[in-house]
């Protein structure tokens, strides 16, 4: 047996009934303060501000990839409880690289998808190590080789005590590939 209540919304002395809401199941258990007609009982207001607290406080949300997006309060804590690791995130970018590029001849189309697909991988591989309250950029370029020189840059605001980064380069016959993973703290 569900236990349903109705919110009272009251602007200029009028009074709105809303759609009935359905309490949660430890709210619920307390049969003995349901509303009456004259109003409700000093016990269901109780547990309507429990009911507007619970469901105030989701505390992740899906994406469409699947992944869970936290949701966080301020709770002025400066630090990560499992920060970014550089070493971590080094190890995951030479293996999917060189598993990926080994034996590897330039294409143009091919190498775009890969870049894809290896940033995919990377990211996902980062994500199960649930680094706390850390943003990802995962990016990566293949260039084809023909003697020439190459210079890159990444430039990000920056919080040097937090934010972190991570980079690998590989290298065969026919081709550089320069990945890099980028570790935003954020609050």
């Amino acid at each position: 047996m569900s236990f349903m209540s109705r919110i009272s919304v009251h602007q200029s002395g009028q009074s709105k009934l809303s759609k009935p809401m359905e309490m949660p199941p430890f709210i619920a258990q307390n049969k003995s303060s349901r509303a009456t007609d004259s109003g409700p009982s000093r016990g269901t207001m109780s547990n309507m501000s429990l009911l507007l607290g619970y469901r105030a406080s989701a505390v992740y949300r899906s994406t469409k990839g699947g992944f869970k997006v936290p949701r966080y309060q301020n709770t002025y804590r400066l630090a990560s409880y499992n920060p970014f690791k550089c070493e971590v995130v080094d190890k995951i970018l030479e293996d999917v690289m060189t598993m990926t590029l080994k034996g590897m001849k330039y294409n143009p189309a091919v190498c775009m998808k890969l870049c894809q697909d290896m940033s995919i991988e990377i990211r996902n591989r980062i994500f199960k190590k649930d680094y706390d309250r850390y943003k990802y950029v995962v990016t990566m370029t293949i260039i084809e080789k023909t003697g020439q020189s190459i210079n890159m840059g990444l430039s990000r605001l920056w919080d040097v005590e937090r934010d972190t980064y991570s980079t690998y380069i590989f290298e065969n016959t026919d081709l550089y590939a320069v990945g890099a993973v980028i570790g935003l703290y954020y609050e």
